[in-house]
């Protein structure tokens, strides 16, 4: 009976357990700084190691965020920049809103869409796309995008070699094509929309409105949207998403939402998925442990913001977008390794 007893006690602790974090400070107009580092777990000594590296690197802003506190930061966190492919990420958010608010449907495709683009427009095939793929890199859909690195041009596969929903691509004709649709299904444009329902609840700082434009080409009729953002306003978005988005008790981009857009739908290497314009390395990231999936928005230059919840920790870090002499992936790993070599537990 004793041993009954035990068993069902046993049962009951890891059937209800759940790790326990300290609870997340949210910052006002002003973030709130640790007492020091080394209180909770970081080497103010390394930390000199990481600032001659940010500063000899073109680092523009670097935040260290632990339970919604400041740990460490450097640079210019205030001076907006625009956001290279992090502008992804930030968007993703901002359609779960609407998408839960019914104004954008998952499963809607291109044709009942009406999107087509510039000759040789889509196929009919390509117009079954659904607004779920585009947002997965999964539409089989290979047009010319109106912007994109030599790297994505030269990757592209030919028009027609994959049907919608069954290869994953990184795709900026996806990316923009998802604003486009944002756009025209909730009469906003994204700048004002993720002002009022992101930016403004969460207090941003330096956003406004105006920070979003869009680079035309001749290549697509649909532009590329553009985010203008600060280093501290990145650091707020990764906050948002750490705590389910949730601030201050009020929940602003719907919790299922953090979950489905932080979910693997493919495999780009061993380790590393993709989700809802979110990249999600699983126990690694660059060499570095991290106990879990962190949820990883990256872009030229070495721009990241990187949330690792097994943590409680958020990570932005901004390079000036016109920066081209920082090799962007020797960047990140040399980055990350001090940031994580300054943590002593």
């Amino acid at each position: 009976m004793r041993k009954l007893c035990y068993l069902l006690l046993l049962g009951f602790i890891v059937l209800f357990y759940q790790p326990v974090f300290a609870e997340s400070v949210f910052p006002e107009d002003k973030w709130v700084q640790v007492e020091s580092a080394e209180s909770v777990g970081w080497s103010t000594e390394k930390f000199k190691r990481l600032s001659d590296f940010a500063e000899a690197n073109g680092t523009l802003g670097l935040m260290i965020i632990q339970d919604g506190k400041v740990v460490y930061s450097y640079g210019k966190i205030e001076e907006r920049t625009y956001m290279a492919s992090v502008r992804k990420s930030l968007i993703s958010g901002l359609i779960g809103i609407y998408v839960e608010e019914g104004k954008i449907n998952m499963e809607s495709t291109l044709e009942s869409l009406d999107i087509d683009d510039s000759a040789p427009s889509l196929t009919p095939q390509e117009k079954q796309a659904r607004v779920i793929d585009l947002l997965k890199a999964r539409s089989g859909i290979y047009h010319e995008p109106a912007a994109e690195t030599e790297k994505m041009n030269a990757a592209r596969p030919p028009r027609g070699s994959h049907a919608p929903g069954t290869y994953w691509y990184y795709n900026n004709w996806d990316f923009d094509t998802l604003g486009v649709i944002f756009e025209n299904q909730t009469k906003l444009s994204i700048g004002k929309a993720f002002f009022e329902r992101i930016a403004k609840p969460i207090g941003m700082q330096q956003f406004s409105s105006s920070d979003v434009d869009y680079n035309k080409s001749s290549k697509s009729i649909h532009p590329a949207y553009r985010f203008k953002m600060s280093t501290q306003d990145l650091a707020r978005y990764g906050l948002l998403y750490l705590n389910n988005g949730t601030w201050r008790g009020k929940q602003i981009i719907p919790q299922q939402w953090i979950v489905d857009s932080t979910t693997s739908y493919s495999t780009i290497s061993p380790g590393f998925g993709y989700g809802y314009m979110w990249w999600l390395p699983s126990n690694f990231i660059y060499g570095q442990p991290i106990n879990g999936t962190a949820w990883w928005a990256q872009g030229l230059s070495g721009q990241h913001l990187i949330i690792i919840p097994s943590m409680n920790l958020v990570i932005a870090h901004l390079a000036p977008y016109d920066v081209t002499r920082v090799h962007t992936g020797l960047m990140s790993k040399n980055l990350l390794h001090l940031i994580f070599d300054a943590r002593v537990k």
